[in-house]
C-alpha cells in the first residue's frame, strides 16, 4: 500500500520499523534511491587502500595515550577494515560480495536495515565481548526501544520531491527530516540512505572506532 500522502508513507514506515518488518520497510522506498544505496554500500565495504595505523602514530596523534591502549585501538581498527567482517555487519547473512551483487536493491536495503536493528547490534556486542549474553537477553525481555516520532509537516522541494519534518517524542527534541519522492503514478515513497529514520544513531553502545580513528588525520596515511 503506497500513498498519495507522503506523511502517510512516513507513518507506515515507522510502523514497519517498530515491527522489525524490514521487507515492508524497503517497499516504502523510492526504487532509484535503493539502486544508489546498493551501489554506495558495496563501495563502502572495501576499505581505503592506504588506510593504516600503528600504535606509535596513534600515540603521536593522541598525546598521553598509554601504549597498551594504543595497541588495543589499533588492533580494533585493523579488524574493522576486514572486508569479510564489514560485509557481514552491513548485510547480515551475506557470505560474499558476489552474493550481495546478485540481490535486488530492495533486498540489500532490507538486510542492511536488519543489520542496524537493536537486536542485531546486541548480537554483535555479545560476539565482540562488549556485552554478556545475559545482559542482551535482559534488554530483549524488557522490551527494546521503540521509535516514537512526532510528525510536524511536509515541505515541498521542487517538482515531485519534499521533506517530511519530524522529531523524537521527547520534549525539546530537535526537528529531523527525511526525503520523499513522488513516483510516476502519483504515489510518494521515501528516499533510502544510510541515515534512514536515524537508524545510524540508534546505537546501544558505540560501534567500532574506525570513524574516530579515521579523523586523526596525519596518523593515517
Amino acid at each position: 500500500m503506497n500513498s498519495t500522502e507522503p506523511i502517510e508513507v512516513f507513518q507506515a514506515a515507522v510502523d514497519a520499523l517498530n515491527r522489525e518488518n524490514w521487507h515492508r520497510l524497503s517497499t516504502l522506498c523510492d526504487p532509484d534511491s535503493l539502486i544508489e544505496f546498493k551501489r554506495d554500500l558495496l563501495a563502502s565495504i572495501v576499505p581505503p587502500k592506504n588506510a593504516r595505523l600503528t600504535a606509535t602514530e596513534l600515540m603521536k596523534a593522541v598525546p598521553n595515550m598509554p601504549r597498551a591502549v594504543a595497541e588495543f585501538q589499533v588492533s580494533r581498527f585493523r579488524e574493522s577494515l576486514d572486508p569479510t567482517r564489514r560485509l557481514r555487519d552491513a548485510v547480515p547473512g551475506a557470505t560474499s560480495r558476489q552474493e550481495v551483487e546478485m540481490l535486488k536493491p530492495a533486498e540489500v536495503f532490507a538486510l542492511w536495515l536488519e543489520g542496524r536493528s537493536v537486536r542485531r547490534q546486541l548480537d554483535r556486542h555479545v560476539e565482540r565481548r562488549q556485552m554478556s549474553r545475559a545482559t542482551a537477553n535482559e534488554i530483549i525481555a524488557d522490551g527494546m526501544r521503540r521509535f516514537d516520532f512526532v510528525t510536524l509537516g511536509f515541505v515541498a522541494d521542487g517538482e515531485g520531491a519534499g521533506h517530511i519534518v519530524y522529531r523524537h517524542k521527547q520534549a525539546g527534541s530537535r526537528p529531523l527530516t527525511t526525503m520523499a519522492r513522488r513516483q510516476s503514478n502519483g504515489d510518494w515513497l521515501l528516499v533510502a540512505d544510510q541515515h534512514f529514520l536515524t537508524l545510524d544513531q540508534a546505537l546501544l553502545l558505540p560501534e567500532e572506532d574506525e570513524d574516530d580513528l579515521n579523523d586523526l588525520g596525519p596518523a593515517l596515511s
